[in-house]
């Protein structure tokens, strides 16, 4: 039986919530992260503020603004997201679905060093992603030309998932297992 997006998000969300600690697995895959050229080579990171239950990426954040890198984090704005620079955690307060969101006004232009660390309940082999449902990400790839990059639990990565028309692909897929570059 082939399940639908909308079935397989309601799965992912409740087994992520009945996961043990992840703190080791988030910690192997910031590693892989920080430690591939993509990462290195880029001056601009694209990321959201993780919530409790997702992949950490407040570190990354924090080790970003370490390592002299300039980083953005998403606004909600009406349909679609802008990203936004902080540079602190200060920057940010409580937003939209209770999100951190930056308070700053110093708006993302294209950088060709850019990264996007793009959230997602689940990812597949050739980079679609089961995100929560509202399309913020996939118009925003549709809109800007980012180098995506998906951070996923080995347990929610899998060979394939449904997708339609407007759902756009990440670039990479990094998990505590492994690097994977979508098709």
């Amino acid at each position: 039986m082939i399940l639908t997006k909308t079935q397989l998000r309601a799965l992912a969300l409740r087994s992520r919530y009945n996961l043990p600690d992840q703190s080791y697995c988030d910690e192997l895959i910031f590693k892989r992260l920080i430690d591939t050229d993509i990462y290195k080579k880029s001056s601009v990171i694209l990321s959201y503020v993780s919530k409790s239950d997702e992949i950490d990426t407040r570190r990354l954040i924090e080790y970003s603004f370490y390592s002299g890198k300039t980083v953005y984090c998403p606004r909600t704005e009406g349909a679609r997201i802008e990203f936004y620079r902080i540079d602190s955690f200060d920057d940010l307060s409580t937003g939209k679905f209770g999100i951190l969101e930056p308070q700053t006004n110093d708006r993302y232009n294209y950088d060709d060093n850019a990264i996007c660390i793009t959230p997602g309940l689940m990812f597949d082999e050739d980079g679609y992603r089961i995100g929560y449902g509202n399309g913020y990400y996939d118009r925003y790839f549709f809109e800007n030309d980012c180098f995506s990059v998906g951070l996923c639990r080995s347990e929610f990565f899998t060979e394939f998932l449904p997708y339609d028309q407007y759902d756009m692909p990440v670039n990479v897929i990094i998990t505590e297992r492994g690097i994977t570059f979508a098709s």
